[in-house]
């Protein structure tokens, strides 16, 4: 019988479902699923930058006055 820490099973779970991104940390294996398409589609990453940047700029001016 081996003596192992009781979330040992959890690790190799999560391990196995993120394959071979395991060793990268939460947020990017977070990201992943939800800009995928920014990768298939290069103009979609394009537009969502802008949309981004966008805000960033309305945000920072709102602070402003």
């Amino acid at each position: 019988m081996r003596n192992e820490h009781p979330c040992h099973c959890s690790v190799r779970a999560v391990r196995h479902l993120l394959g071979q991104y395991a060793y990268k940390g939460f947020a990017y294996n977070l990201g992943r699923p939800v800009l995928w398409p920014t990768i298939v589609i290069p103009v979609l990453g394009q537009i969502l930058g802008a949309i981004v940047l966008v805000g960033v700029l309305i945000f920072i001016l709102s602070r402003r006055g």
